[in-house]
């Protein structure tokens, strides 16, 4: 055995057989922390969970932008992407509106947006109009990418007949009096 590990092959076959020992000894601690913290996930729903279950949702509609999620619809986005998150996915009330999680307002009381990114928007008859250009959103579900100030960047499908997976924004100081933006909070199963 002294003689195989004195030879240059021998001593990297050795560290190559360590190395890949290391790797496997950090790869479970790793697959062990993550399972530590899907339990913590689906049993703790604190603030400090919510935003990291935001976050999983804004980056998987990120992942996907560019792409048709299931027959193309609004809905059919953002219903994947809580599913593949482990979301709670639509509710539909009996008056037919839908919710997606915990209803949030859209402003802070002190003022401000309160959205974060992974929130999830809910259109209703709404209209922005200025800068020369008009949008329509009669019922139509979006996730929050970004907001600052008053824009907000949306993940979302079925827009402009476009039935991918896209960008967009809004200016909410173009909001037309009528229509109603209700916002949601991903909530774990």
């Amino acid at each position: 055995m002294s003689r195989f590990l004195n030879t240059r092959s021998g001593l990297l076959a050795c560290g190559v057989i360590l190395g890949l020992g290391f790797v496997s000894a950090t790869a479970g601690v790793g697959l062990a922390q993550s399972a530590l913290k899907k339990r913590y996930v689906g049993r703790i729903p604190n603030e400090r969970v919510l935003a990291s279950l935001n976050e999983r949702v804004r980056m998987h509609a990120e992942s996907l932008l560019g792409s048709q999620v299931g027959g193309g619809e609004c809905t059919d986005l953002v219903n994947e992407v809580l599913r593949f998150c482990n979301a709670k996915q639509i509710h539909i009330r009996s008056d037919g509106q839908y919710e997606w999680g915990q209803a949030i307002p859209l402003y802070k009381k002190e003022g401000g947006l309160f959205v974060i990114p992974g929130d999830i928007l809910q259109f209703e008859n709404v209209e922005l109009k200025g800068g020369g250009s008009s949008y329509k959103y009669p019922h139509h579900t979006a996730i929050v990418r970004s907001a600052n100030g008053k824009v907000i960047e949306l993940l979302h499908q079925n827009v402009n007949g476009v039935r991918r997976a896209v960008t967009g924004s809004i200016n909410l100081d173009q909001l037309q009096p009528g229509g109603t933006i209700s916002t949601f909070r991903p909530k774990p199963l």
